[in-house]
């Protein structure tokens, strides 16, 4: 494998409930690049909703308790020792994917679609790490919606991860969606600073108007200031002049890197080119503004995420922080 050269020790909340969805989430994570060492926070969410109404008649059921208040008290501290255990049980799992990771367990109440980014932010954290669905005994946890949330939501990077056939040490096939923005290009920064098994393979794809392309680029200062101001601040000369300015640094980390330019709608291009390709994931930057289209503010990340068949991570760029 390449070496990691990020000699920092990265924060990741891992969401886990107990499903098949959230250990499958975990087993993905071998083939995500991801460090020998870094600091894991597996988080589990318990919720309580029983209706007042209904308490006196569940009541018989939780130690005789007949009063909403009593059998209120009985369902949370059954469902926090079930979070407890079950947070305990995704940190082994863990362990057994990274034994040399500092793993930690969080289980607390808390609302599914904020306590995933609360935690994250507790704990300063680079990523979060969820199924793309799931159900268990502690609540609904990670269920389509609260995976969309934390996505839209968060102000780290996100990984929806998918269960994927191939082994843990074989070669990954990662595709990336740029526009040439900073923040698409973020997607990119992230891969060059991973650890990844030879012979793994990216495909760069921008997926470009080319009638807006060719305007930018033939366009004449005084028909068209505002594209022309772009094309000076981006340097840009082709789409393909992007993708193959990505590509460099990537190939210069081992990987097998295939630039392309595809035109059409970024949702569905990238979607048919996992499918057909076997991507094992779609690395995407959170935002984009290129000078092609607006690109990836957040309908395309999460029309992506909610339909790949594969793993899809969102690489969000650190936010400074806020003195106080």
């Amino acid at each position: 494998m390449t070496t990691n050269t990020n000699k920092t020790s990265p924060t990741i909340i891992v969401g886990y409930d107990g499903s098949e969805c959230a250990s499958a989430a975990i087993a993905a994570l071998c083939r995500a690049g991801l460090p020998a060492r870094a600091r894991a926070v597996v988080t589990t969410l318990a919720e309580v909703h029983v209706p007042v109404v209904l308490a006196p008649a569940v009541g018989d059921f939780h130690n005789g308790a007949t009063t909403a208040g009593e059998v209120m008290e009985h369902l949370m501290e059954r469902a926090s020792k079930d979070a407890a255990r079950i947070a305990a049980e995704g940190a082994e799992r863990l362990r057994t994917v990274f034994p040399r990771w500092d793993v930690d367990t969080s289980s607390r109440f808390a609302s599914a679609t904020h306590g995933l980014i609360e935690e994250a932010e507790r704990h300063g954290a680079s990523m979060i790490v969820v199924g793309s669905h799931g159900r268990s005994a502690v609540g609904r946890f990670l269920i389509g919606s609260v995976s969309q949330f934390v996505l839209n939501h968060a102000t780290c990077s996100v990984r929806i991860a998918r269960p994927h056939p191939k082994r843990p040490g074989d070669a990954v096939r990662l595709l990336v969606g740029i526009d040439g923005s900073e923040d698409s290009m973020a997607a990119v920064d992230e891969l060059r600073r991973r650890r990844w098994p030879p012979g793994s393979q990216v495909r760069l794809l921008l997926c470009a108007d080319y009638k807006l392309w060719a305007y930018l680029i033939a366009a004449e200062p005084e028909e068209a200031p505002l594209l022309q101001e772009i094309r000076r601040e981006r340097g840009f000369v082709s789409p393909m002049d992007v993708v193959d300015r990505a590509a460099e640094p990537l190939r210069e980390n081992g990987l097998i890197v295939t630039p392309g330019v595809r035109e059409g709608d970024p949702k569905r291009v990238l979607l048919l080119e996992a499918h057909e390709w076997g991507a094992d994931c779609i690395h995407l930057g959170a935002k984009g503004h290129g000078p092609l289209q607006r690109f990836f503010i957040g309908s395309v990340s999460a029309s992506v995420a909610a339909r790949a068949a594969c793993s899809v991570e969102v690489t969000r760029r650190p936010v400074p922080s806020r003195v106080l």
